[in-house]
Formats: structure tokens, sequence, C-alpha cells
């Protein structure tokens, strides 16, 4: 059941048709979307809000960057967190109950060290092993949050690293590169908005993936360049001038729920145009996925750093 509020709202779009853009698509993911929200029995879900390419007003939702940690440990909580996930095993507090045991005269005639040496060398290559892997964790951390991104900043495409982004902020990908944060695709080389993706580092699969973005958002970039490097300059942000609002579900782990909506303002050959856009997996890019078969992308970063939703699901198989 759709609540009475976003009901009205439906009517009044269906209604005024001549003013009204909403397709017949976006309407049903509308109903989709609302009915599942407010189905009997279940709580409604969270939602993050921010602005589209102005870190000033997104300052007061104190959304954090895209820097990301992977790490479990550093140089004063490894040997007390590693003692306690040594310990965590079963077998582990056997050894060290079979030690102390055996370090009471009264109880056991044998000498304490062959059981304290035995568990003192296993716990020492387990810590070590953990130490080495968290070292691979670190390196490829600093590997990720310095890989360079072209990112929108004062109405001009620069070089940045990837740590330094932020929600809501607009970025250029070109082809063979990497994802560095999840995004909303909203153009790409191609006249229909279309882009092909790879996700073979994510789940394993080489089959490419087919992105297509809003119509209403495409435009940063002449579709008539043939050129697959450094088109960033060919931007003209006199003709163009993207922002507006998104709201969006909180971040979470399931790659097959993506709920909310874009309010876009902007400005293209000097029309003005405003324009709710509902948000659906078809423009949803995973960080981590890799640009194939399409010359360049551009998307709005919407979750960063440990909201990631690759991030999420290696945290909850940790």
């Amino acid at each position: 059941m759709l609540d009475i509020k976003n009901e009205k709202n439906l009517k009044l779009k269906l209604d005024n048709k001549k003013n009204s853009r909403i397709n017949s698509f976006e309407i049903e993911m509308l109903l989709k979307n609302q009915s599942r929200i407010y189905k009997k029995g279940r709580k409604p879900e969270k939602f993050i809000e921010f602005y589209i390419n102005d870190n000033n007003k997104n300052s007061i939702y104190n959304l954090k960057d895209n820097t990301i940690t992977t790490t479990k440990y550093n140089l004063f909580t490894f040997i007390p967190k590693g003692l306690l996930y040594q310990f965590s095993s079963w077998s582990n507090v056997y050894f060290l109950f079979t030690a102390i045991i055996q370090s009471i005269p009264i109880i056991s005639p044998i000498n304490s060290i062959t059981a304290i040496i035995p568990l003192i060398f296993v716990l020492g290559l387990s810590m070590i092993r953990e130490a080495i892997e968290d070292i691979g964790r670190n390196n490829y951390d600093n590997l990720n949050n310095k890989e360079e991104v072209i990112v929108l900043r004062n109405n001009k495409f620069i070089k940045s690293i990837s740590k330094t982004l932020r929600h809501g902020e607009i970025i250029l990908i070109y082809e063979n590169h990497t994802i560095p944060a999840d995004i909303i695709l909203i153009d790409s080389k191609f006249k229909d908005g279309r882009c092909y993706i790879e996700t073979s580092s994510l789940d394993g699969e080489k089959n490419l993936k087919l992105k297509v973005a809003n119509k209403y958002t495409q435009g940063f970039i002449s579709k008539d360049i043939n050129i697959s490097k450094n088109i960033e300059k060919y931007m003209n942000p006199e003709k163009y001038i993207f922002s507006g609002h998104i709201k969006i579900n909180a971040p979470n782990p399931n790659l097959n729920i993506i709920n909310g909506n874009i309010h876009t303002k902007f400005k293209k050959e000097n029309c003005n145009i405003e324009q709710d856009i509902i948000i659906t997996n078809n423009e949803f890019i995973l960080k981590g996925s890799v640009l194939k078969n399409t010359n360049w992308i551009i998307g709005i970063v919407v979750y960063t750093g440990k909201n990631n939703k690759i991030i999420l699901i290696q945290k909850g198989r940790d």
C-alpha cells in the first residue's frame, strides 16, 4: 500500500501530463519501491541525502570522504587485538588451559615448559601471518586511496586522488579504468547513454554488463567527439550546468536494492530544466567495476569509503 502523501504526489504527476515528464517505467518503479517501503509489518527504509556537485552544502550532512581502510590493526592495537583474535579459536583456548594446568606442580608432574613453548610457537606463527596479511591490506588501501581520478570542481574537470571524492561529486572515467566509488551513471560516449562494465574482480563474472543513463541527465560532452583521451576539455559549463539533490537508501550490502530519486536542476543549451528522476539498478555502478567498450562515462558519487557496497559485503564476510 502507498502512503497517502506519496499516493497524492503520484496522482498529481499523472494528472498533470502536460507539465510532467515522468515515463511509464519510472511510474512502475515508484509503485514497486513505495509498496516495498510501506509493506505491512516492515519498517520504512532509511535514506541519506546530499546535493549534487556542492560540497559546501553537503557539509551539513557530515558525510565521509572516499578513504578506504580495511586493515584490522595498527601499531598500538596489534598485540591486544591479535591475541584476542587468536583466543577466539577454541583450539588455542584448549592449549592455553592445558598449559596452565601443567604449570601447577600439585596437579601435573610434567614440566610446564613442554606445554608453554608449543603454545607460544603456534601463537607466534599465527600472529606473524596476521601481520603479513594486514600489511598487504594496508598496501591495497594505499593503492586504492591514491588512485588517480578526474572530478568536476569549480566547473572544471581536474585530476585528484580517489580518497578525496565526496558524495554528490561528478567524476569522469575512461575506458579500462576502475570505478573508484559507487556511482550513478548520468552520461556516456554513446548517444543513448549506455556503457558496458566488467565485474570479474567483484563476482567472477567476465560477461559484460549493460548500464544505461537516464536521458535527462545526458549532455555534459558532445557525442560527436571521436577521441578517447583528454575529452574533459571539451566540456562547456556555460551550456551545461548540472545541480540538484539526491535522496537514496542508506548504505547496505544488498546489491539488488537501490531506491531513491534525483531532483535535478540543469541548464542545457540555454534552457533551464527541472526534473525528478527515479534511481534504479540500470544506472548504478559498483566500486571496483571496470569500464569496457565505452570511451568514457560520467557519474555521480553516491556511496564512499567504508559505505561502498563491496566494502560492506567484505566486512560482512569477515
